[in-house]
């Protein structure tokens, strides 16, 4: 894929994401812990398969409404933020989750052993849920994290 076609590619991810799309933050109560995760959640496979290609992740089918199968596409933790670091300059509506997301990425560690997280990053993990919560809620712009 040259260059002038990933950028068409990656505008047109990113009004899928703004329009189809969720960044949040999913629990994995084992470990205490937070996961980055983008989803695209919708009934064409085309553009989803557009995604995996651009993007990796997985597509998931959820289930039919009698008609179609409804289809969401998922990406977790640092591959997510690649992603979002990929599309974030051409993100309208949550561009502001998309940074909320890459900071979380950037500060946190994978603290999977037997002692789990330690409880500072435990707090920072959930200021970072409650800044996306926020920002999901009321829609606003990451001024300073």
């Amino acid at each position: 894929m040259n260059d002038e076609e990933l950028t068409h590619n990656l505008c047109y991810l990113a009004g899928l994401i703004d329009g189809e799309g969720c960044i949040t933050f999913a629990g994995r109560k084992k470990y205490k812990g937070r996961d980055l995760v983008l989803s695209i959640t919708m009934y064409d496979r085309q553009p989803l398969d557009l995604a995996v290609k651009v993007f990796g992740g997985r597509i998931y089918k959820i289930h039919g409404n009698g008609r179609k199968p409804i289809l969401n596409y998922k990406i977790n933790s640092g591959e997510a933020a690649k992603a979002l670091e990929l599309v974030a300059p051409y993100l309208l509506v949550k561009q502001a989750e998309a940074i909320v997301g890459i900071a979380y990425c950037q500060v946190i560690t994978d603290c999977r052993g037997s002692k789990g997280i330690p409880r500072v990053e435990l707090q920072l993990r959930n200021m970072f849920y409650d800044k996306m919560h926020e920002l999901v809620v009321s829609h606003k712009v990451v001024e300073n994290i």
